[in-house]
């Protein structure tokens, strides 16, 4: 449902100023002659952020996989976590997307000490907005959990997965806002490798580790 109304907003939105664009609407919605040109030079930017939104994506599933072995509790208790965590990521993935918007502007315009105080001021505003859903989250941990979970042991453990949460939180969006930087200076590519890196060569196998080998269980992961 989300992704429909994203679409029939969106596309609201395009119908409303194609006329101010010099376009028809016919224009904007059915190809035309230039609609397949340039394709090369649209792929080069598209498929490096395809890969790094999608590396990310994929990285959650396979640890739901992974929590999958460790039995039926510790899966409720991260399925149920992961719901709140997916929910309290959008101020930071809305800053990271208007960090891109900014940076690129300014770039685009010559402008590279206002794109540097952009940056700064996007990692301000995400610090502020993520030491208020923190500690929210620290405080308000029961509260969370009672609306996901009837108490007992999926409760608690869910708990406990997220004050993990609280804290390992700031670090992750900042890394949201950093990324969407990099997208603003058209360093796709980079931010693909990085989140490849991180995530399938350092990550996953560390999850794994702490979960199964050192006997952490869904908290390690």
């Amino acid at each position: 449902m989300t992704w429909t109304t994203q679409w029939v907003l969106i596309s609201l939105y395009v119908m409303r100023i194609a006329p101010k664009l010099g376009m028809t609407r016919r224009d904007v919605f059915l190809p035309g002659k230039g609609t397949f040109q340039e394709w090369g030079k649209y792929l080069k930017v598209a498929l490096p952020c395809v890969l790094q939104m999608s590396s990310e994506w994929w990285f959650w599933e396979i640890n739901a996989l992974l929590v999958g072995f460790l039995g039926t509790v510790p899966l409720a208790a991260h399925v149920a976590a992961n719901q709140f965590i997916g929910l309290s990521f959008m101020p930071a993935m809305g800053i990271s997307s208007a960090a891109a918007a900014l940076i690129g502007k300014m770039l685009g315009a010559n402008r590279p000490t206002d794109a540097r105080r952009y940056v700064k001021v996007c990692i301000f505003c995400n610090l502020f907005v993520w030491l208020t859903i923190g500690l929210g989250v620290w405080f308000g941990r029961h509260a969370v959990a009672s609306m996901y979970v009837r108490p007992g042991e999926v409760s608690v453990l869910m708990q406990s997965l997220l004050v993990i949460f609280a804290f390992a939180g700031l670090p992750d969006t900042t890394q949201h806002i950093m990324s969407g930087a990099l997208r603003g200076m058209g360093k796709m590519a980079a931010g693909s490798v990085v989140y490849l890196l991180s995530y399938y060569a350092l990550m996953l196998p560390t999850g794994y580790a702490l979960a199964f080998t050192f006997g952490y269980g869904v908290r390690g992961v």
